[in-house]
């Protein structure tokens, strides 16, 4: 990876209710970020963005941010569980993050977290399509692609430039920029987390809880990378091929 690049990865799980939840200071919500009383949040550490949403089901989710290095660390941080076929010995953040906390994941048939790819670069055309797939899917450097095109959502100010890109039932998302101002100013201590938890309604509902203009194109942009939906419009998301 270059050196003028940075990768964090913000990640949500489902787990049981902790019995200290009601020591926990509530987090304001960003007022119009959802058209409806959705969340509930709650503070575990505010410097590590360390905290559970509670939607209005009941469901508990670890919403919780790492830096990583390489693409090997950022597809072994979201592993909220640990199958026959990894190492037992490897770092697992996420992992010993929730052991730490004492928070119990609970597995939908799915052994990794839900998961928010941000990648900071000084150049975003430097960056090969494949290796945008990879931040999209959440993949390691040693991972096959299974999918020949990605779909993105790009936007410009100040002549720099954000994409946004979904992944292909991967249950995670990529955002990508080089507009130093957004992404550390905006984007890490605000719309990442946001975004996600948008994305964890959607996975788990199949619809995005606002009336706002970006969250309704990413819901859009989502729909066009699950294998079973056909309900969007392609008019407002652009295509990369991988191996052109």
């Amino acid at each position: 990876m270059s050196k003028q690049m940075e990768i964090y990865l913000h990640t949500g799980i489902k787990v049981s209710v902790p019995e200290y939840l009601n020591k926990l200071n509530r987090k304001e919500i960003e007022p119009f970020a959802f058209d409806q009383n959705v969340y509930n949040d709650y503070v575990i550490n505010e410097k590590e963005q360390a905290w559970l949403s509670i939607n209005h089901n009941g469901d508990c989710f670890f919403i919780t941010s790492f830096q990583v290095q390489t693409l090997a660390e950022l597809k072994l941080a979201r592993q909220a569980f640990i199958p026959e076929y990894l190492d037992q010995d490897l770092k697992y953040p996420l992992i010993e993050k929730m052991n730490h906390l004492k928070l119990t994941p609970i597995s939908d048939g799915f052994d990794k977290a839900f998961a928010h790819v941000s990648v900071f670069l000084t150049d975003i055309q430097s960056l090969s399509p494949k290796q945008q797939s990879r931040f999209a899917n959440a993949d390691g450097d040693d991972d096959p692609i299974v999918i020949d095109k990605l779909n993105y959502i790009s936007n410009f100010y100040n002549k720099k430039e954000t994409r946004f890109l979904a992944g292909a039932e991967s249950f995670s998302f990529a955002t990508i920029s080089e507009n130093e101002e957004y992404f550390y100013k905006i984007h890490l201590p605000n719309t990442s987390i946001l975004y996600l938890n948008f994305y964890l309604y959607f996975m788990e509902y199949g619809k995005i809880p606002s009336k706002q203009m970006m969250p309704r194109l990413l819901g859009n942009l989502w729909r066009s990378m699950q294998s079973n939906r056909n309900d969007f419009n392609p008019l407002l998301f652009k295509t990369m091929d991988l191996f052109s």
